[in-house]
């Protein structure tokens, strides 16, 4: 053999090993010669057909599949919101006013909680709970076992930071509702009717949905 012909055999012998060494490292499934690559998989479309990670988790997102983007941190969870958004429509539809019917418990969805729960002897809460919707559902007996009668140091602590929005917008307007320190006092029961009287509003002496927005309008534009 001439050796013309033998870097020619030994070129060929070496093209073969590598296209012999790339299928059986790159082209074969996984598994076969390759450890899985982490953040890759496999898909819908065949063993052996990876797609890149990005790529893969976007069609995972889209399929609604993936966690969400900002777990860890503090917001409400898929149950609580629908809790929430029952409560409001339930109190709406017995002529409380909560706002929004949007799943979200602010000032005023609280505050018409609180006018539920003062017109039906229960201890205020202020917060979207299941015996609540139950309750206003179903009814219940008058009182709540839970705890002490409204106006007491039982009142929840949702309900008392409620109670002192309600006495610093009062207080900011000058009606002088005694301290602001999330107790129903009789100065506070008695600014809020003066409240609700110069707005042409029923007297309650209560916090109810209306007041905490009327209030909230008057207090922040002045």
């Amino acid at each position: 053999m001439t050796p013309g012909w033998v870097r020619l055999a030994l070129a060929a012998f070496v093209a073969l090993s590598g296209a012999f060494v790339i299928n059986i490292f790159f082209l074969q499934p996984t598994g076969m010669g390759k450890a899985p690559v982490a953040g890759l998989g496999t898909g819908s479309r065949g063993t052996g057909n990876r797609e890149p990670a990005a790529a893969w988790s976007l069609q995972l997102a889209s399929r609604g599949e993936t966690q969400a983007i900002n777990a860890g941190l503090e917001a409400p969870s898929g149950d609580s919101i629908e809790l929430t958004r029952a409560v409001q429509r339930e109190l709406k539809a017995k002529g409380y006013e909560t706002g929004v019917v949007d799943g979200v418990a602010g000032l005023v969805t609280r505050a018409a909680i609180m006018a539920y729960e003062a017109d039906h002897g229960l201890t205020l809460t202020a917060e979207p709970r299941q015996a609540l919707l139950q309750h206003i559902i179903l009814g219940g007996a008058m009182g709540d076992p839970s705890g002490p009668a409204p106006g007491t140091s039982g009142i929840g602590p949702e309900a008392q930071a409620v109670v002192r929005t309600v006495q610093g917008s009062l207080s900011k307007l000058g009606f002088a509702p005694g301290a602001t320190d999330g107790r129903l006092s009789d100065e506070t029961i008695r600014a809020i009717r003066k409240f609700e009287s110069a707005q042409g509003m029923r007297e309650t002496g209560r916090i109810s949905g209306p007041l905490a927005a009327k209030l909230a309008g008057l207090a922040g534009s002045s």
